[in-house]
């Protein structure tokens, strides 16, 4: 485990939520999550807040982790009561190597200082993530975006019709 951070959500004594696979007291939003899935409920869009620390980051690349694995989904949410995945799963590998391409980034960038980053995703970059959802997934199933808190965006948010 590294002590600095390369990475805007990383805190500095903690594995990468990316690399986490354990999620401790979420269960109630797991079963949330899937029963959307199930029921064919699933928003385009979920917002997770909470103080930082919580675990918003791990249970969303928990989610994505998930919904990028081979085959149906639904299948998976129908014999399932969590998001819990693999390490030997070749989407979960592919997720903590930061190379699985159906997986999209929002975060802070580094600022020109190089030592701390913006507190600010500008909504040009949210735009241009999601112009990649017009695209078919490249592995054949989901995409997945992960995203700092709303809040840290700048000019008014990203909308799609």
């Amino acid at each position: 485990m590294r002590e600095t951070s390369d990475e805007p959500d990383r805190l500095p004594i903690a594995p990468h939520p990316r690399e986490t696979l354990a999620l401790v007291g979420h269960a109630a939003q797991e079963r949330a999550f899937l029963d959307a899935l199930r029921g064919g409920r699933m928003h385009h869009a979920w917002l997770l807040g909470g103080p930082q620390g919580v675990g918003k980051a791990t249970f969303a690349y928990r989610a994505a982790r998930f919904m990028l694995a081979a085959g149906d989904p639904l299948r998976r949410a129908a014999g399932s009561d969590s998001l819990a995945m693999p390490e030997s799963d070749p989407a979960t590998r592919r997720v903590i190597a930061r190379s699985h391409p159906d997986l999209h980034l929002l975060r802070r960038s580094l600022k020109p200082d190089g030592k701390s980053y913006t507190s600010n995703i500008p909504v040009d970059a949210a735009r241009r993530v999601i112009d990649r959802f017009g695209a078919s997934a490249a592995e054949g199933g989901c995409a997945s975006v992960s995203s700092t808190p709303p809040r840290t965006w700048t000019g008014r948010p990203p909308m799609r019709c």
